[in-house]
């Protein structure tokens, strides 16, 4: 499970990343058959997150520690997609950006 988890670790985007946040686990998107394109969202970095977290209770000593890791580099990334107005909610996509469907 180690190595599993450090692979996972591993994926979770660094701040030398040019495209993804720090803490955000990198995506992409297919538009058609061919074109693929980056997709940073918070989505994905969340469900991992998560899902980490729901099976904590399985983990030995050193997992734990792996995923303490990636539990506490993840947040850094999340301000980028709160909601504008202050709610206390978060988007799909950077709210600092202008579109809503970005195009990279």
């Amino acid at each position: 499970m180690v190595k599993l988890l450090s692979e996972i670790q591993s994926l979770q985007s660094s701040n030398n990343d040019t495209i993804y946040p720090e803490g955000i686990y990198p995506s992409q998107r297919r538009i058609g058959r061919g074109i693929k394109r980056e997709d940073d969202n918070s989505f994905f970095t969340a469900l991992i997150v998560f899902t980490l977290k729901r099976l904590k209770e399985y983990f030995q000593a050193d997992e734990l520690l792996i995923l303490e890791e990636i539990r506490q580099k993840a947040p850094k990334a999340f301000p980028r997609y709160k909601n504008k107005r202050g709610e206390p909610t978060y988007n799909f996509w950077r709210t600092e950006k202008k579109c809503t469907f970005p195009k990279r």
